[in-house]
């Protein structure tokens, strides 16, 4: 049989300099495997991000997503996200 990586998950505690109060944690990487999306597999590892932030007594857990994944938002919206404010810049070396 076999095996295959159907999600991986990627975060980090942080102090946001700017917003010092909102101690959290930035969600780095969130992807279930396109043939396994729509079946509520990202539901578990969110969870656990939720419940260590909680533990940890962050206030907020934040990411950045590429504005055409639109899919991602509504599954993200589902569990609570909202639209941030912030605009994403970056500026490519080579």
């Amino acid at each position: 049989m076999e095996k295959i990586t159907v999600w991986c998950a990627a975060f980090s505690w942080s102090v946001n300099l700017w917003q010092a109060q909102n101690a959290g944690c930035m969600l780095d990487e969130l992807v279930v495997d396109e043939s396994h999306r729509g079946r509520g597999i990202g539901t578990a590892p969110l969870a656990r991000i939720f419940m260590e932030a909680r533990t940890r007594e962050l206030l907020v857990v934040e990411f950045a997503s590429a504005a055409h994944r639109e899919t991602a938002h509504r599954f993200y919206e589902s569990h609570g996200f909202q639209p941030g404010q912030t605009k994403l810049f970056f500026k490519a070396l080579a």
